[in-house]
């Protein structure tokens, strides 16, 4: 071969097989990665690595990197984790159904079986508030994608952070117990606090909802969204009113807190059937769109 004849032109490599195999970042020309990849075994930036080579660290397949950098699996893997978390917590609702169901059994039968209403409604109510529990961080726990939006990380921060902030504020009202004024007024801001968090998870559900193209589905995020806030209010001001009657010794008509329990009690009441309607729809819409 002279000088002159054109050097022959190295094939690159066959992209190595797989499902789902995708190639982002990947210069073509060279099958080389084109941009900053941590490894899924030891996080070694995997940048102008060959995609069909190993890590130079831990030994893993580049394409096992590539596969899980994929931000089509990324989202399949988080809307996955949201319908689970949804079927947790129609599941928890179910079960606070029951418990209410009881009640009102006991209430209309004049307090008959009293014991077996009592250990019926005690298991459906613990039962129901930790598969509530576990469903809420299971659905708001989920990372979503980078390029979802960026609404939701911030709705997700508020959530995770009113959760500490409210213990924060309940151990400084204990710890300053003697002076209280101070520690009433703490109370006050660990309610808010508190508070914070049921209105975030479910605003984020409705974020989630505003997502499709379902114009009921929209109606019944919206509708949850204020039955939460009208609920998660009724019940501060409740507790706000306690908190000015024990610290300021404040009365308030026994008429207005009677009033005030049974709009609680109500609105409660219409809740359970309404998210429990919403949590069906959401899901269907995830199975029907993802």
């Amino acid at each position: 071969m002279t000088e002159s004849d054109p050097k022959p032109v190295q094939a690159n490599p066959k992209p190595p097989d797989g499902p789902d195999m995708p190639w982002p970042a990947l210069d073509p020309a060279t099958g080389r990665i084109a941009c900053d990849l941590p490894c899924i075994g030891c996080e070694y930036n995997l940048r102008t690595l060959r995609a069909d080579g190993r890590c130079p660290e831990c030994g893993k397949e580049v394409a096992d990197s590539i596969r899980a950098s994929d931000p089509i699996a990324l989202h399949s893997r988080w809307t996955t984790m949201i319908k689970d978390g949804l079927e947790i917590l129609l599941l928890g609702v179910s079960f606070l159904s029951v418990a209410v169901v009881t009640v009102l059994m006991a209430t209309m039968t004049g307090g008959s079986d009293f014991g077996l209403l009592t250990a019926v409604f005690v298991a459906c109510l613990l039962l129901g508030l930790f598969l509530l529990a576990i469903g809420t961080f299971v659905v708001i726990g989920a990372r979503p994608s980078s390029w979802v939006g960026q609404g939701l990380r911030k709705t997700r921060i508020v959530f995770f952070v009113g959760i500490p902030g409210t213990v924060m504020l309940i151990i400084c009202a204990i710890m300053l117990s003697p002076i209280w004024w101070v520690s009433a007024s703490v109370a006050v801001l660990a309610l808010a606090c508190a508070g914070s968090i049921p209105m975030s998870f479910s605003y984020y559900c409705r974020q989630l909802a505003f997502r499709y193209p379902i114009d009921r589905l929209r109606k019944t995020a919206t509708v949850a969204v204020w039955a939460t806030a009208l609920c998660v209010s009724t019940l501060a001001l409740q507790l706000f009113m306690f908190i000015l009657e024990e610290a300021w010794e404040i009365s308030f008509d026994t008429r207005v807190k009677s009033a005030l329990s049974i709009v609680a009690v109500i609105i409660f009441l219409g809740e359970l059937p309404l998210h429990i309607v919403f949590f069906y729809k959401l899901r269907a819409a995830l199975n029907r769109f993802s």
